[in-house]
């Protein structure tokens, strides 16, 4: 218990949904000192979105939601953070995915890829970039541990 002054997490909670999400930063408040930051990256949707788009996106992750800005800002305050800035990296979202998907592409025989592993990688890749932009948002999440909370 509070023995470290920062935790990094990059782009990882969104592989397990808004209530584990929650419980994540719970434990980062716990191991974090008083005056300790939590600062992290991770691909979200937006608070509202297109559900039809959005559907490839939660099949491929094994989700039925995201987390959104708000989730996270809610469980940091709830927890004893404050200060909560979010640094808005969403325009990116689609190049970063098509700039992957490309070198995936130019790469591939020097990689050793299967066509299976291929095919299914690029297939995921487009989603990503093709149902981006409106529906997800993708930035770095900054607060500070101000005061303890006990459950």
């Amino acid at each position: 218990d509070e023995s470290v002054d920062l935790v990094i997490s990059m782009d990882a909670l969104l592989h397990v949904g808004p209530e584990r999400q929650r419980r994540a930063i719970a434990e980062a408040a716990r191991v974090l000192r008083p005056g300790g930051w939590m600062v992290f990256s991770d691909i979200m949707q937006a608070e509202e979105v297109d559900a039809e788009k959005m559907q490839p996106i939660y099949d491929r992750i094994s989700l039925s939601k995201m987390g959104t800005v708000s989730n996270y800002q809610q469980a940091m305050e709830e927890v004893g953070f404050s200060g909560f800035e979010f640094l808005d990296a969403s325009k990116e979202i689609a190049t970063h995915y098509e700039t992957i998907r490309q070198v995936l592409e130019e790469k591939k025989a020097s990689l050793a890829l299967s066509d299976e592993y291929f095919t299914k990688m690029e297939a995921g890749l487009r989603v990503w970039r093709d149902s981006s932009p409106g529906n997800i948002e993708w930035g770095l999440m900054v607060a500070q541990k101000t005061k303890k909370v006990t459950a």
